[in-house]
């Protein structure tokens, strides 16, 4: 049943199951991985609320807050990837009928993944864009403008919440993803090499290293080759979910992981410090070449854990279930805590206590909405 039905939790990587769904059916380690990618995602803007990342701010910092900021930025950004790989291992180890309509042998169409699935999800994402322009309209008390709320409405401007750019990317990236995995089936997965391959360098290898030759006044260096319709990187570790799925890395041990995870980690905290140190503000984003290995190896490492039945699995259901939820209601106690709440304490001190309010209070909120069976389907996508 797990494996047949197409459930809404599948589309964004965040679980969104409707109640009626025995719990017997569910993977835990699936769980378990989408808990603690939702955790990520608090934390990671939790910190960036609570720290002033200016390299004017960082020269004044110590040793220990360097270190935190930087881990903890690392930590955070692997929470998109894990969403992604969770993606790509439930909807591409599905396959469509490239049609309108269902196919005789019951696998699902295309058709139907967007009649059922797709506008759901973008109906769900318009709500919440004019929820959020109306909340920053009030919030800020700004004059309405009409024309900026219909670009946003019609997705020609960008909302201006920090994380919207997730939904946006997931509206895009999920258009194609029934093809990819009619592709994906109907192959020789040692085609993928060259593929991903170029994706790496384009989108991964050679950001970073122009990081590195800016910092030296060096020139940049861009692929010439097209790779715009190979997706990036987001497809990407979709695509690596689908691999894990596919039991590709099972001849890895554990160990190798482990030492793969560590030694990136450490590289990308490497990396931010020595930009910083010659005054470049950045921070690991998604095209850093150290994520995709430490999200990677993160991914297996959990795909390999037992989950027992119990309290702890129960408690990672729920919140697994709520996650999209929190990721769309979240966002509102950010910018609460950033403007009213600023207790003279350390920057790591005030980064727990930011993501202590956001996490509670908007599980509390998902899960009292949540009970209303119709509002909880629309509003989050269950």
């Amino acid at each position: 049943m797990f494996i047949r039905m197409q459930r809404n939790e599948d589309i964004i990587g965040m679980d969104t199951t409707p109640a009626k769904v025995n719990s017997s059916n569910r993977i835990g380690w699936v769980d378990l991985a989408r808990s603690l990618a939702i955790i990520m995602v608090l934390w990671n803007h939790a910190v960036e609320t609570a720290f002033d990342t200016s390299v004017v701010a960082f020269s004044k910092y110590g040793t220990f807050s360097r270190m935190f900021l930087f881990n903890s930025f690392q930590f955070g950004r692997l929470g998109v990837p894990i969403f992604l790989m969770l993606t790509g291992y439930l909807v591409l180890s599905k396959r469509y009928a490239l049609s309108f309509s269902s196919s005789k042998d019951h696998t699902r169409s295309y058709g139907q993944f967007l009649r059922k699935n797709y506008l759901r999800l973008f109906l769900c994402s318009e709500i919440w864009i004019v929820i959020y322009f109306i909340f920053l309209g009030s919030y800020y008390d700004a004059p309405w403008d009409g024309p900026r709320f219909w670009n946003n409405i019609l997705m020609l401007d960008q909302s201006q919440m920090m994380h919207v750019w997730y939904i946006y990317m997931i509206l895009g990236l999920y258009i194609i993803l029934p093809f990819v995995s009619f592709l994906l089936h109907n192959m020789d997965l040692r085609l993928l090499i060259l593929p991903a391959f170029l994706t790496v360098v384009a989108y991964s290898f050679l950001p970073t290293l122009n990081l590195i030759r800016q910092i030296n006044d060096l020139q940049p260096l861009y692929l010439m080759i097209d790779t715009s319709f190979l997706g990036g990187l987001y497809l990407l570790f979709c695509i690596m979910g689908y691999l894990v799925h596919k039991k590709v890395f099972d001849r890895i041990r554990s160990i190798y992981w482990w030492l793969i995870g560590i030694v990136s980690f450490f590289l990308g905290t490497a990396l931010q410090w020595v930009c910083y140190d010659n005054g470049f503000a950045y921070l690991i984003w998604y095209n850093c070449f150290t994520l995709l290995p430490t999200g990677l190896s993160l991914f297996v490492l959990l795909s390999r854990v037992k989950i027992k039945n119990g309290f702890v699995s129960k408690c990672l259901t729920d919140l697994s279930k709520l996650s999209f939820g929190i990721y769309l209601v979240h966002i509102f106690f950010v910018y609460i805590c950033l403007d009213y709440i600023k207790p003279d304490l350390p920057h790591a001190e005030v980064a727990v206590i930011y993501f202590v309010i956001s996490f509670v209070c908007s599980y509390i909120i998902v899960k009292c909405l949540s009970k209303i069976p119709k509002l909880g389907k629309i509003l989050f996508y269950m």
